[in-house]
């Protein structure tokens, strides 16, 4: 409202641990994406590589953003994301990847 104050929200509402395939599915965008088989997923938790399952893609690259400092973390990071940005990182490195994809 005009006092800035929360009054409503847009369901379903999406958070950290339900932020998977099926709420795509249910979402007003799906049938733009639903025939995409190229997917960049990003998260900043390490369950995050679960957001696409359920999904039909046929190439994956998967982001992640590693904001604490604890090698078995780290570790999850590697063994579940492609690339893994460290440290507060940007989306600079982000987009020239999308550029050179172009």
């Amino acid at each position: 409202n005009e006092q800035g104050d929360v009054i409503d929200r847009t369901l379903p509402v999406i958070h950290p641990m339900n932020k998977y395939e099926s709420l795509i599915n249910e979402s007003k965008f799906f049938s733009k994406i639903k025939d995409r088989t190229n997917v960049i997923q990003m998260g900043d938790h390490v369950g995050d590589y679960q957001m696409v399952s359920g999904f039909d893609y046929k190439t994956l690259l998967s982001i992640a953003y590693l904001h604490i400092d604890c090698p078995k973390v780290k570790q999850q990071f590697m063994d579940n994301f492609d690339i893994i940005y460290e440290h507060e990182a940007d989306f600079t490195e982000v987009i020239n990847i999308l550029k050179k994809a172009k």
